[in-house]
């Protein structure tokens, strides 16, 4: 492929994948706060408490082979039918075994309603087994148009019968619903217009050769999501179901801008820089840009996000989600680091280091436990504090040696963020004050948004120039 048309397909899948996530997202984002309204923090503890079997099971779903056939040059229909078919076996066994560990986990948490949650909620593994083939052959045409489609969809659907469930007292039920009914769509919608079916073929070589390299993807998948929802786990066990759900709610609100934005930005950057892994410069030069304008959006909405926490909760949520607020200012901070990391890690899969990631990981989750092992016993706001340290570790780890594999320095990079970061920072330290006014929460909220925006583009204009001007070109082309 040409220079000119990667470069087109680029732009234009970057311009889709940023509709279907922050439509996705934002659908998504309304319906979960629509429910939040009609439930209580308690029901989304105890969703919470599964949170970290779910994920671990969905990596072991996907085992690294969405990622390995990505990265694989000559990829055909056999390589994608191999997948196919080790993907399905994978997900029904993980579904016994859900099946039959359901009981323990009750117990572990005390907690007799999660029996049949965690069986009803498992299914998921077994749908999500029959689509990833179909996603990842989207992804590596770039065809995000049809993902938006179908992926958007499907978020609507489901959180419609969430609500209405919720509406209806069905309480966590109503959650457990709408998780199941996003898959099943995904599964329907795919499988009718993805236009791809598995051949009756089955692989070994195929199979040795991604696996190679998707299983390191799969260990590290496996680390990182065991450590990622590792807090949710020990909230759930030693605090209360009403804390699991602050903290739930806190963090999934902290996630919505940096990980929406990593998540688009890696759909589209990951295919395109394995594209060009043979060219360190251009490697290079492709990181720096990502940083520059991704951190031109993720530290306002961050730390913007952290300045008008309080009021923001209390118009979405109402006053009984006060409890969420401490912890959604730390995780805005430690949560802005997300994409920083992805892009060192990027650096190392694209030039094929998998085991390196895998080394690296192992380093951070040791990390990780330190910490936690200090903050656990003392509060959820102590664990809070401590995943911004873990975040600050993971950066400056996978940045010096990602620069060993691409000459991108970690002080390079801090250059990059910086005019970013000062200024947002300037900006939410002026906009802060007025959560304290005893006025309405929603004109305190508009007072800061609006301020914010004004204070933000405007010491752009001044002091960061070219990211404004390149995001603006970004915006305006066709």
């Amino acid at each position: 492929m040409s220079t000119d048309n990667l470069g087109s397909k680029a732009k234009n899948g970057f311009v889709w994948s940023a509709v279907e996530s922050f439509s996705s997202q934002g659908f998504q984002f309304v319906f979960s706060i629509l429910i939040a309204r009609l439930l209580t923090p308690s029901d989304f503890g105890v969703i919470g408490m599964l949170t970290i079997f779910l994920a671990l099971s969905e990596s072991i779903v996907d085992s690294g082979f969405g990622n390995a056939l990505m990265q694989k040059k000559d990829r055909n229909q056999k390589d994608y039918s191999t997948v196919f078919y080790i993907n399905l076996l994978i997900s029904v066994c993980l579904y016994v075994i859900m099946f039959v560990a359901a009981p323990y986990i009750a117990d572990f948490y005390n907690m007799p309603i999660l029996v049949d949650v965690t069986r009803v909620m498992s299914i998921r593994f077994v749908i999500s087994g029959c689509i990833l083939v179909q996603v990842t052959k989207l992804t590596v045409d770039l065809n995000f148009k049809k993902l938006t489609k179908i992926r958007v969809t499907s978020t609507v659907l489901s959180g419609t019968i969430g609500v209405i469930l919720a509406y209806n007292g069905f309480g966590v039920w109503s959650l457990v619903a709408q998780s199941v009914a996003a898959y099943f769509f995904l599964f329907l919608l795919l499988w009718t217009f993805s236009r791809w079916l598995p051949s009756l073929c089955f692989s070994m070589e195929s199979f040795r050769a991604l696996f190679r390299y998707g299983s390191k993807l799969l260990v590290t998948g496996l680390y990182g999501q065991l450590f990622e929802h590792i807090n949710s786990l020990i909230i759930g066990k030693f605090y209360s179901p009403n804390m699991l759900g602050f903290y739930t709610k806190a963090r999934s609100l902290a996630q919505l801008p940096s990980m929406n934005i990593t998540t688009i930005l890696y759909r589209v950057s990951f295919p395109v820089l394995c594209s060009i892994q043979d060219d360190d410069a251009r490697l290079a030069n492709a990181i720096h840009k990502l940083i520059k304008q991704t951190y031109f959006i993720v530290f306002p909405l961050m730390f913007g996000l952290f300045a008008v926490s309080a009021p923001l909760v209390d118009v979405l949520l109402t006053s009984k989600w006060a409890g969420c607020v401490p912890y959604l200012r730390l995780l805005c901070i430690s949560m802005s680091m997300l994409p920083i990391c992805a892009y060192n890690i990027d650096l190392l899969l694209v030039k094929g280091h998998s085991g390196t990631h895998l080394k690296l990981d192992l380093i951070k989750k040791v990390f990780t436990i330190m910490v936690l092992s200090v903050t656990a016993s003392i509060s959820v706001f102590a664990i809070c504090i401590g995943s911004i340290f873990t975040s600050l570790f993971s950066w400056l780890l996978t940045g010096y040696y990602g620069s060993k594999v691409v000459e991108v320095k970690i002080q390079d990079q801090l250059l990059d963020m910086m005019p970013s970061f000062a200024i947002s920072t300037v900006m939410a330290m002026l906009i802060f004050p007025f959560s304290y006014l005893k006025i309405d929460s929603i004109v305190i909220l508009a007072v800061q948004f609006a301020l914010g925006a004004i204070l933000y583009f405007g010491l752009s204009y001044l002091f960061n120039k070219n990211s404004l001007m390149e995001m603006k070109t970004l915006v305006n082309r066709k």
